[in-house]
C-alpha cells in the first residue's frame, strides 16, 4: 500500500512537470516570431520579465584549434612570416579557451500574457553552454 502511495505520487508530479513543459513549448512556440521582430524595449521588457541572469561559468579549452589560438595555414599562404605559425582560430580568435555562459530566469507560470494578474508561480529555467 505504501509503495502504490508513493507511485501514484510520482506520477502526479510527473504529470504536472508534462504540462509545465507543454505550456512553455507552447508559449516559446508563440513567441519565437514576435521576438524575432520585437523592438529594443519589448524585448527590454520580456528580459525583465523572465528575471534572465547571464553569468560566466568558466573557461574551455577551444576545440577547433584544441587551445592553440591558431590553426594550420591555407595552403597559398607562403611559407615566410606570419604565414609559419598559422591563421588565427575562427573560433576563439586566438584567446584559445572560450567561455561557459550560463543563462537562468523564472517563466511566469500564467495562463496569457495579457492577464499578469493570473499567475500561479513561476517555471525556472537554467541554461548552459557546452553541456
Amino acid at each position: 500500500r505504501e509503495h502504490r502511495d508513493r507511485v501514484r505520487s510520482w506520477t502526479a508530479a510527473r504529470n504536472v512537470q508534462a504540462d509545465h513543459a507543454a505550456r512553455l513549448l507552447a508559449l516559446a512556440e508563440s513567441a519565437r516570431g514576435s521576438l524575432n521582430n520585437a523592438d529594443y524595449r519589448l524585448r527590454r521588457t520580456i528580459l525583465d520579465l523572465l528575471d534572465v541572469r547571464v553569468r560566466i561559468a568558466g573557461t574551455t579549452p577551444c576545440k577547433a584549434c584544441k587551445g592553440r589560438g591558431l590553426v594550420a595555414a591555407p595552403g597559398t599562404t607562403s611559407g615566410q612570416g606570419r604565414g609559419r605559425t598559422g591563421a588565427v582560430c575562427d573560433g576563439c580568435l586566438r584567446f584559445k579557451r572560450l567561455p561557459l555562459i550560463e543563462i537562468s530566469g523564472a517563466i511566469p507560470d500564467i495562463e496569457e500574457l495579457t492577464d499578469p494578474a493570473n499567475i500561479h508561480g513561476t517555471l525556472p529555467f537554467r541554461l548552459m553552454s557546452g553541456s
